[in-house]
């Protein structure tokens, strides 16, 4: 009975160390992906963006505090994101998956879509809200013609 406690404790640690490798691989696997994808500079806009929020919310803050609190967060944002979301792509993507996401981002076709991303997000988000504007109005008039 120990033996097979022991022998059982010894796989779960070979186990637990794998896994530790695996996830800390897979961490910076998917960092790298956020930084071909351009993901990590819409991140440090969006960062500096929210910034500037709180900047004029305390403005009787030093902006020498501001820029190194800005410094400091960009510089570790991706590599503490990437650590937080880990668990939620590692679910949905093997890291061989990121592998070929990220060798399409580094392709020319790749770098122009991550370049025209945020545009396209910009637009079709427009478009999203006249689609669904349309939905509602034809919804309503369905409603409306019959009685409902």
């Amino acid at each position: 009975m120990l033996r097979s406690f022991v022998f059982f404790l010894i796989i779960l640690t070979i186990y637990s160390d794998s896994f530790g490798q695996t996830s800390s691989t897979y961490g910076k696997t998917l960092q790298q992906m956020f930084e071909a994808s351009g993901a990590e500079e819409n991140y440090d806009v969006v960062i500096s963006q929210m910034l500037d929020i709180f900047r004029k919310q305390y403005a009787e803050v030093d902006r020498e505090i501001w820029d190194e609190f800005e410094s400091q967060l960009t510089a570790s944002a991706m590599t503490d994101l990437a650590e937080m979301l880990t668990p939620v792509y590692s679910k949905y993507l093997s890291e061989q998956a990121l592998l070929d996401i990220i060798a399409f981002y580094e392709s020319p076709s790749g770098r122009k879509f991550a370049k025209h991303t945020p545009e396209i997000t910009q637009e079709s988000m427009k478009i999203g809200e006249r689609w669904g504007a349309k939905i509602a109005e034809d919804l309503v008039k369905k409603f409306e013609t019959e009685g409902r």
